[in-house]
């Protein structure tokens, strides 16, 4: 019985996949089942976007971030878009600010709570350029491992945008 599970979620998340759907698992964005539809160009772009996309790391170098079919091994994230090309984004040890505004709960975290290692901090002030975004974890600020850890997203690692489906 324990191992019909398992045998089960791999077919529905394989029937998922060729529909276009994901499942999110992560507290970092709503849990839920989510709509993939093709990226065209940041241009497309707008604040509050969901972006799914394959950051420059390791699972390795961060065991918390699942494996998956990013070049380097993990599974994309999904997160919002916070920032676009020409805002500019400010990150000092009380938060991040874009435009000079605050975001809720964004003063990064030096370890990883589950892991306890040692997290990167992005820090300084960017104007982000023509092919980079800002990406955060507005279902979970505080314990998001978005762009106030690894920086501006770049527009060549952005494979989709998703949206929630409501049913």
């Amino acid at each position: 019985m324990l191992l019909a599970v398992p045998g089960c979620l791999l077919i529905v998340t394989g029937a998922l996949h060729r529909m276009g759907l994901r499942i999110n698992l992560s507290s970092s964005e709503p849990i839920g089942v989510y709509q993939m539809r093709s990226f065209g160009t940041i241009g497309d772009l707008r604040n509050g976007d969901l972006v799914v996309f394959c950051p420059d790391m390791t699972h390795e170098q961060f065991p918390f971030i699942a494996k998956g079919h990013c070049p380097t091994g993990i599974a994309p994230l999904l997160k919002h878009v916070a920032g676009l090309p020409g805002d500019t984004v400010t990150e000092t040890d009380e938060g991040v600010a874009v435009n000079g505004k605050a975001m809720a709960l964004s003063k990064s975290k030096a370890y990883s709570m589950a892991y306890h290692l040692p997290l990167p901090r992005w820090r300084g002030t960017h104007t982000l350029q023509q092919n980079e975004i800002w990406v955060y974890g507005a279902g979970d600020p505080a314990d998001s491992f978005d762009s106030r850890y690894f920086g501006p997203v770049q527009a060549e690692s952005i494979l989709a945008i998703a949206n929630q489906e409501s049913r």
